[in-house]
């Protein structure tokens, strides 16, 4: 019994001795919610995971989604959803490493009307111990602000422009 619980303390420490580091907030023009992108680092200072949070201006929890960083680095995820469409996706480039970090891309739906979709590439890189991120020109990052697409007749069709702000 006591190996049961060793071994299943040794599977489970990675998750068990993670720290979350706040990376940035999302905000914008397109609604009063904010989004707050996070990350979790096991005890070896690997990424293990990623949190993504989304909350009303009154305080209200409205998404709150990890999402392994394995899958994140080989397929990418869908961070937020709207109507069955996905509005925002975060993908990692081929030579992204758990260890070290990479450039990251935020795939953004421009228009819902034709489909189609922008990226705005960032690095997430170790900066020391903590990781943090930048623009691919080095400036720190820690908001990120959405402009909304609004067509005159339809209203909101997707986001314009996503803006890395220090």
């Amino acid at each position: 019994m006591k190996t049961f619980f060793l071994t299943l303390l040794l599977c489970l420490s990675t998750t068990l001795f993670a720290r979350e580091v706040k990376l940035a907030t999302i905000t914008g023009n397109v609604d009063t919610d904010t989004s707050l992108f996070q990350i979790e680092v096991t005890e070896a200072g690997l990424i293990d995971s990623v949190h993504f949070t989304t909350t009303t201006r009154e305080g209200r929890v409205t998404q709150d989604s990890f999402f392994p960083a394995q899958t994140v680095i080989d397929v990418g995820v869908v961070l937020l959803e709207r109507n069955g469409r996905d509005i925002l996706r975060l993908e990692a480039e081929k030579t992204f490493s758990q260890e070290k970090g990479g450039i990251v891309k935020l795939n953004y739906l421009y228009s819902g009307v034709t489909g189609s979709r922008k990226t705005l590439k960032v690095s997430l890189t170790k900066n020391g111990e903590e990781f943090e991120i930048h623009t691919l020109t080095g400036e720190k990052v820690t908001r990120f602000y959405t402009k909304g697409n609004w067509h005159p007749i339809l209203g909101l069709i997707g986001i314009s422009e996503l803006e890395p702000r220090p």
